[in-house]
């Protein structure tokens, strides 16, 4: 079974035909860019946390920057999502 996240990126950009306001074409794919950006960024840097204590320099200082630099990400594909659902009327 295929989870309803996967590929949520077509669909993404399947539903910008549904987008009643021309004007607001441009910043509904700037917010699906967004949050694309933030998605991988958040996950790049929990990832990265993992490994923090074991790098040079690292230690839980380290995992804590990571996990609160990725939570920052997070925070900016939430917002992202509230623009796309704004946008979308839905």
């Amino acid at each position: 079974m295929e989870h309803p996240l996967y590929k949520i990126e077509k669909v993404m950009e399947k539903a910008q035909d549904n987008i009643e306001d021309v004007d607001l074409l441009e910043d509904y794919i700037a917010a699906i860019e967004n949050w694309q950006n933030a998605v991988s960024n958040s996950n790049s840097l929990s990832y990265t946390s993992s490994f923090g204590e074991y790098n040079p320099g690292g230690g839980k200082d380290a995992v804590e920057k990571y996990l609160l630099l990725s939570r920052d990400e997070a925070v900016t594909a939430r917002d992202a999502l509230k623009k796309i659902i704004s946008i979308l009327n839905i």
